[in-house]
């Protein structure tokens, strides 16, 4: 399988009160978008793209040792906007593009290779990896129909009392055909934001007929995003815990976890 990656990784960051873009910040003295991209390389793909925005220079000096190419989201509008702007760089490219955000550090090469897996088993035309949210979340819902079938992806904002029920919900990790990426022309704006959502790419391949899936394959703390100081402790906790769990089960004993690291 052919094989190109985009991470979208130009958002603001508002919610970290930092002056550092998001995806810079560290854990474990590793930035979180290092992870992002190592987990993509070990998928080998032909061509790897970052979209950035905030603080672009750093994020792309940041990027030096890594093998991909930069490019720059000019203006703050939306998912699907952030897509196009690597679009240039994939012409004739006529493989499979996997998308990705750009804070999401616990993402591993493992999990995609089996959603990648799962799309080219299936002959989808665009594939969608979701998980169950657990609790109070903001994430864009899965929206099925009475047989089980996608029908879209309502974002949180937007979602009514009952989609709101949904806990299935949306990643941020897509499989595309080639030719499905030209319906990123037909997306509107988002009245309310302002802003263009590559979620509704969803509802429009639907409509045309193309085969859309999502598949409930990895748990929450797998595809977390990064948004605030809190999320980034969870995270961090998530990763030192891995860690810690190593050394038990190679017959280390360690008698106080909480300060192992």
């Amino acid at each position: 399988m052919r094989l190109a990656t985009v991470t979208l990784a130009a958002g603001l960051g508002t919610r970290m009160k930092s002056g550092i873009p998001k995806i810079l910040h560290k854990i474990f003295d590793k930035p979180i978008i290092h992870y992002v991209i190592e987990s993509l390389a070990g998928l080998s793909p032909e061509k790897s793209i970052v979209v950035i925005g905030q603080g672009a220079e750093s994020v792309a000096d940041s990027l030096k040792g890594y093998p991909v190419l930069n490019v720059i989201q000019k203006e703050q509008k939306g998912t699907s906007d952030a897509l196009k702007a690597a679009m240039d760089e994939l012409e004739g490219f006529d493989g499979v593009l996997l998308v990705v955000n750009g804070d999401t550090p616990l993402l591993t090469t493992a999990l995609l290779q089996d959603f990648l897996a799962i799309h080219q088993r299936n002959s989808e035309d665009l594939s969608i990896l979701s998980f169950t949210a657990k609790g109070i979340h903001s994430y864009g819902r899965i929206i099925r129909s009475g047989n089980n079938y996608v029908k879209g992806i309502i974002e949180d904002r937007d979602a009514d009392a009952e989609q709101k029920k949904i806990n299935e919900v949306n990643s941020g990790v897509y499989a595309f055909e080639p030719h499905i990426l030209p319906l990123l022309n037909e997306i509107g704006i988002n009245e309310r934001k302002g802003e263009y959502y590559l979620t509704d790419i969803v509802d429009i391949a639907v409509r045309k007929g193309y085969k859309v899936c999502a598949h409930n394959i990895a748990e929450e703390e797998q595809l977390a995003g990064i948004n605030n100081r809190d999320d980034l402790y969870k995270a961090f906790y998530y990763l030192r815990n891995k860690i810690v769990q190593k050394w038990l089960d190679n017959g280390v004993s360690l008698f106080d976890k909480d300060t192992v690291f």
